[in-house]
């Protein structure tokens, strides 16, 4: 719940449910991150280390018995929700987050583990990633073990509103349009080196939440943590080049456009199937490329375009194929007259049923004379 609660993808009918699950009311809370300090080890070393992932554990369990609250790992932090009472007073909360997390650093020095700890603002519950966000933010540009976002002083070029930015990202990822997003990408990262051009902590961080937040929710649509390489996360925290964290962000939203599009690919492919079935069924009455579009769900171009792709062959013509099929079978029975096969298969005309028939069996003689034969009787 928390990975999905820092990366602004919830709703608020997972909200309630998860408060009745846990007995807490998330109306509103703010975030808290807490770091482990890693005194110079190697990320891919640290972070494999039994050690640290017991103290993780250890300290997760510590901070929930503190006050009722939500706690997960990531990497080498723990992501704390904290309710609050949204009437409550803002000084108040402050002070009562700087006190818990006073607690959480006594516990850790007591155990020899050393953590950085910061603090964001509370919000509604469902604007958490933005309290997240300010977390990280204060762990990165404070100096002190507990930085509160509000201590910190912002120069207006340090608040950096890339939601938009990060919606047409996600439209040109589901759209398959990858040149469209790797522009986003450029974008993004030209705006994150003007705002935080004195601090790759503070563009990789960000890029760190944006990663997350576009996993969420292209999730939907495929599986993206296949498509992560396993250590990518790892790579992004650990990395100091700007370019190094554009391409590996680049290639990283190439792999989940290249991901979506096989799964929509075999998706549309169970589809026209089903449109085959269905017109293999229902070839003797009316059936309209707009109202099998309909019935699939889909746009009536896009099945168009789908249909022929799959069949090698236009709507209009697959029908009069499967009926002109059908009329052959009808027509081994010489006690039904054509006109009965006509309507068999779909057709009001019997004049224009034969020269469909003609037409599209020009290479039989034998059921060219037995229609014209029949057409006579």
């Amino acid at each position: 719940m928390i990975y999905s609660l820092s990366s602004s993808n919830f709703k608020q009918e997972d909200i309630d449910f998860y408060g009745n699950i846990f007995n807490i009311k998330l109306d509103m809370g703010f975030a808290v991150v807490v770091l482990l300090e890693k005194d110079g080890t190697d990320s891919d070393i640290f972070m494999g280390n039994v050690k640290v992932h017991e103290n993780l554990m250890y300290l997760k369990e510590y901070i929930k018995s503190l006050k009722d609250c939500l706690a997960s790992i990531l990497l080498d932090r723990i992501i704390v929700y904290v309710p609050t009472v949204a009437y409550e007073d803002l000084y108040i909360i402050k002070n009562d987050s700087i006190s818990f997390c006073e607690m959480i650093l006594k516990e850790m020095k007591n155990i020899e583990i050393g953590v950085r700890i910061g603090i964001g603002r509370p919000y509604e519950t469902a604007y958490f990633s933005k309290s997240y966000n300010e977390a990280l933010f204060a762990i990165k540009t404070g100096s002190d073990a507990i930085t509160h976002f509000d201590d910190i002083k912002l120069s207006d070029a340090e608040e950096l509103d890339l939601n938009y930015d990060t919606a047409e990202l996600v439209e040109n990822i589901i759209s398959n349009r990858i040149d469209g997003a790797l522009i986003n990408v450029n974008s993004i990262f030209q705006k994150l080196q003007f705002h935080y051009k004195d601090s790759n902590e503070l563009v990789k961080s960000k890029v760190f939440s944006l990663l997350i937040e576009v996993m969420t929710k292209i999730n939907t649509y495929c599986d993206v943590i296949s498509v992560l390489e396993e250590n990518l996360i790892i790579d992004i925290l650990k990395t100091d080049e700007i370019d190094s964290l554009k391409g590996m962000f680049s290639k990283f939203i190439s792999n989940v456009i290249s991901k979506l599009h096989r799964n929509r690919e075999k998706y549309y492919t169970g589809l026209i199937a089903k449109a085959v079935d269905y017109i293999n069924e229902n070839y003797d009455k009316e059936v309209k490329l707009y109202d099998v579009a309909q019935m699939l769900s889909i746009s009536y171009h896009y099945f168009s375009k789908m249909f022929k792709e799959e069949t090698k062959c236009n709507f209009v013509d697959y029908i009069t194929r499967v009926r002109i099929e059908k009329a052959k079978e009808f027509l081994q029975d010489e006690t039904i007259s054509v006109k009965e096969v006509c309507f068999k298969v779909g057709y009001n005309d019997p004049n224009y049923f034969s020269r469909i028939f003609r037409k599209e069996r020009h290479d039989s003689k034998i059921q060219k004379q037995s229609i014209k034969r029949r057409c006579c009787v």
